[in-house]
């Protein structure tokens, strides 16, 4: 008999609880409405729980931060930038993924170097065809999940992982970023869709996280991510090697990643996952290095991340191209710290074309040339 008192009980209060919590959601919906969705950073972008996705369809002019004029940026069914790729038997598909220098911040599709190599092989009646899987801000884990998810719709004969230096920044930031790394705040930023779904989760959030800030025990990640732009923008990096190694210790949370840090072991970690993917698949794959801003103009001639990037693709026998060489000495190729102009872009289109021209394991590193 105590044992079913005390079944009967706990079922009680569980009900209670389960009670308390749908009267406090309904409460809050008849004082506020119901839970809006998640604004999404951009017309054509959404935040999921797996990382930003590019939403199928969208088709707009839009004027991103770093230009002056808007841009066409349109998504295909398939959840990518540019025209949907040609799905015959016949047609040999390349997926270059990246983030948003892949994706072609602030330039039209065709201007992209993605858009450049594919027309450049319309042109010369190649069966390849360049699919754009760039998504802006996404890191390695993100691509290596994009690359899952669309793989076997896509069906690619070649995927050409597009490596930017702070692409192992973690979906929602390094955990040094936050005066204190709290277990409950982070999995409430990476499942975004509960926070839109539940107005009580949304309140409780944003109280707890008043608490952990009161507390000082949070820290917003922002100022930690950029809190190297005033000494970029001052321009001493250019000509003062001091100035840069202080530059990249300061975007350490951002593209200085890739000199400080133990991001190299997850990028060698997804590098690994991604080739194995493609292995299992008989998937061909590569790998390219693109260039910060500084890297191009300042003081220093070899790049320490291309350098650590390269010696893992030699260890796993991958195709590797450091796209600094074609790059640098060339002036107005940035958008800003690290996005290509259109001019960029096409200088890097004419590496990438030279280098896949020669097939996959016949050379382990080239070296992109304007």
């Amino acid at each position: 008999m105590r044992l079913r008192a005390i079944i009967v009980n706990i079922g009680l209060a569980v009900t209670s609880f389960l009670v308390v919590l749908v009267l406090a959601e309904g409460a809050l919906r008849v004082r506020h409405g119901s839970p809006a969705p998640a604004p999404a950073p951009s017309p054509y972008r959404t935040a999921t729980s797996l990382g930003s996705r590019l939403i199928p369809g969208a088709d707009m002019e839009f004027l991103f931060e770093s230009t002056h004029t808007p841009v066409r940026v349109t998504i295909n069914q398939h959840g990518l930038r540019g025209p949907a790729p040609r799905m015959s038997p016949s047609a040999k598909r390349v997926l270059f993924l990246g983030d948003s220098v892949t994706f072609g911040y602030g330039v039209e599709e065709e201007s992209t170097f993605v858009g450049r190599v594919r027309e450049e092989w319309r042109r010369s009646l190649s069966d390849r065809e360049a699919v754009n899987g760039g998504i802006e801000d996404a890191g390695i884990v993100e691509e290596r999940i994009l690359l899952e998810e669309i793989g076997a719709e896509i069906a690619p004969a070649s995927v050409i992982l597009c490596f930017y230096p702070n692409d192992s920044r973690p979906p929602v930031g390094f955990s040094q970023e936050y005066l204190l790394e709290d277990r409950v705040d982070r999995w409430l930023r990476t499942h975004p869709a509960v926070l839109a779904r539940s107005r009580l989760a949304s309140f409780l959030h944003f109280r707890y996280r008043g608490l952990l800030a009161r507390l000082h025990l949070y820290n917003s990640p922002i100022p930690a991510r950029f809190a190297w732009i005033d000494l970029w923008r001052s321009g001493t990096w250019r000509h003062d090697g001091g100035a840069l190694d202080s530059l990249t210790s300061l975007a350490r949370y951002d593209w200085g990643a890739a000199w400080h840090g133990d991001g190299w072991k997850l990028v060698e970690r997804e590098l690994r996952a991604i080739h194995q993917w493609c292995g299992s698949r008989g998937v061909s794959l590569r790998v390219c290095y693109s260039p910060v801003q500084v890297e191009t103009e300042g003081p220093a001639g070899r790049s320490p991340p291309a350098g650590r990037l390269e010696a893992l693709c030699r260890a796993m026998g991958l195709d590797f191209l450091d796209l600094l060489p074609a790059v640098r000495g060339n002036a107005g190729c940035y958008l800003d710290h690290c996005h290509y102009t259109a001019l960029g872009h096409r200088i890097v289109a004419r590496a990438l074309v030279q280098w896949l021209d020669v097939p996959a394991g016949e050379t382990s590193r080239a070296e992109g040339e304007a």
